[in-house]
């Protein structure tokens, strides 16, 4: 058995947050009070997010990932994904699912932007982020709790992205 993606529970992202790789790591606690412990990362994840699920590798919670709704602007959506050292074996599960699944469902959500925020030095990150069709809109200077700079990437319902999602999933459908 290879890679299965499953709705998230506490449990799973709870470990994959304890686990969590290092370049990840890097990436969510320079944008969260200091001290917060992984625990309560993983619960604030799943509290914020309608649409979470993990990928599990061979049975074991390998990357937790999903999107959470402004909470002023429904029509405005923030992605996100964190894993463990041995995240990499899911992504193109993770991507398939994106593709499949979340998209189509922001779009019925009347989602018109997803973003995604990305640590400057998070390269493998933004690769994976505009293979999935995401646009680099622009640097965050300062956005990090130590003065980091992220980087603002970005999806819009006019996207080629979400035109094929959409378009796949209606045939799927049919």
């Amino acid at each position: 058995m290879g890679c299965e993606i499953v709705p998230a529970t506490l449990r799973d992202v709870s470990y994959i947050a304890s686990n969590m790789n290092a370049d990840d790591w890097r990436e969510c606690e320079a944008q969260m009070p200091e001290g917060m412990l992984r625990a309560a990362i993983a619960a604030m994840s799943l509290q914020v997010s309608p649409y979470a699920w993990v990928a599990l590798w061979r049975g074991q919670p390998v990357a937790a990932f999903g999107a959470a709704q402004a909470p002023l602007r429904a029509w405005h959506w923030s992605a996100w994904m964190f894993g463990t050292d041995n995240s990499a074996r899911a992504v193109p599960a993770i991507t398939r699912h994106i593709k499949r699944v979340l998209i189509p469902a922001l779009l019925d959500e009347g989602a018109n932007r997803v973003e995604a925020i990305s640590h400057v030095s998070h390269e493998t990150a933004h690769g994976w982020l505009k293979s999935l069709g995401a646009r680099q809109r622009c640097e965050l200077p300062g956005y990090g709790r130590n003065n980091e700079t992220y980087l603002l990437f970005e999806w819009t319902r006019n996207d080629v992205l979400f035109q094929a999602a959409q378009a796949a999933a209606s045939s799927q459908n049919s």
